[in-house]
């Protein structure tokens, strides 16, 4: 009888794990302004998580599809930006090109992901960002202010 009871027990014990039973809960997804950046819900976001994302949005903007933002995709998107929110980042063509690539357009966030993950293992969680500096008043310092144009140079 004490093996048989000792058989299911383990029976139990291994079943449960297996099923996740026994596992602790994963993180909860991401929730603010990074959460679209949180594709797989696992509640983290990792660098090739944001770099698919921020890659459809270039690839919506770029309505020419020649894999750079002209001056006016780039007027288009910033007046779209400037009008959705008045502090957000603007493109800006930095390497002075004539045009803004797919890492010109990443870079804000690229910066802002390097910032926030203070531990530098490759991936934010949501303790991360909610973690973020301030910059005295309880906000988040705007990433880029007054840096970019709202028209392109060109």
């Amino acid at each position: 009888m004490r093996p048989a009871l000792f058989c299911l027990a383990l029976f139990f014990a291994v079943g449960a794990t297996s099923q996740g039973w026994a596992q602790p809960a994963p993180e909860e997804s991401f929730t603010g302004p990074l959460a679209r950046f949180d594709t797989n819900h696992d509640g983290t976001i990792s660098l090739a998580e944001m770099n698919a994302v921020l890659k459809a949005d270039f690839d919506r903007v770029d309505r020419n599809h020649d894999g750079q933002l002209n001056g006016s995709e780039i007027a288009a998107e910033n007046d779209r930006r400037s009008e959705e929110d008045a502090s957000a980042t603007l493109l800006f063509d930095w390497k002075g090109s004539g045009f803004v690539d797919f890492e010109e357009f990443a870079a804000p966030m690229h910066t802002l992901f390097t910032q926030l993950d203070r531990n530098k293992d490759g991936v934010l969680t949501q303790r991360e960002a909610d973690n973020a500096p301030t910059n005295g008043d309880g906000a988040a310092p705007a990433q880029g202010s007054g840096r970019g144009s709202r028209r392109s140079r060109h």
